[in-house]
């Protein structure tokens, strides 16, 4: 699978993406077990009834912004710059609010989910 061009560097705060309907998803590296993404969210949340269930863990730091992020079984936490969660494969969540003014920025990494030895 060819992997789309990415930069060698850049600014996670500048030239955001103006304001759009959807998150906006920004990948910055990838490599054969890893990728790194930003995340513009400008007021998005999940839709009602939705659970993110992803088969790879999921580092998340907010950056710029806050967000207020659910995980099942749990009660939801507001995230602020500088606040981060790492969440295992198979943790369903979702993402209840997100600030739209200024722009909630995300870092989001993504790595296989620990084995059993």
């Amino acid at each position: 699978m060819e992997r789309p061009e990415v930069s060698d560097r850049g600014n996670l705060l500048h030239n955001l993406p103006l304001p759009a309907i959807t998150e906006q998803f920004i990948l910055l590296a990838a490599g054969d077990r890893c990728r790194i993404e930003q995340i513009v969210s400008t007021g998005q949340a999940s839709p009602p009834d939705f659970w993110y269930d992803q088969d790879e863990t999921e580092f998340v730091l907010i950056l710029q912004g806050e967000a207020e992020l659910e995980c099942q079984g749990e009660a939801p936490q507001i995230l602020h710059a500088g606040d981060w969660r790492i969440l295992p494969a198979h943790c369903r969540h979702r993402v209840n609010y997100t600030q739209a003014e200024p722009p909630t920025v995300w870092l989001a990494v993504f790595y296989p989910a620990a084995t059993g030895t």
